[in-house]
């Protein structure tokens, strides 16, 4: 399969890289233990994504419940100068 690459010295940064990175010398063992990062760090941020959304939720929750706290404190504390 012939690959056409336009930047060539960017091309080459970064499969030096890529290179770096996997602790591989040849192109195509850094290309494919590149791959396999890509997919576990992929794994880890959908993970990541799912937890962050289950907290937003409690966060909302909690903070429904901060508001409700705080008006039924404040309706008290209406009500309390009403019966002065």
């Amino acid at each position: 399969m012939a690959i056409t690459v336009r930047g060539i010295e960017k091309h080459q940064q970064m499969t030096d890289r890529l290179k770096d990175i996997t602790n591989k010398v040849t192109l195509s063992g850094a290309l494919i233990e590149g791959g396999y990062i890509a997919v576990k760090y992929h794994e880890l941020y959908i993970e990541e994504k799912k937890r962050s959304e289950l907290l937003k939720l409690e966060l909302e929750g909690l903070q429904r419940k901060v508001n409700a706290y705080v008006s039924s404190m404040e309706s008290l504390k209406l009500s309390d100068k009403d019966d002065v």
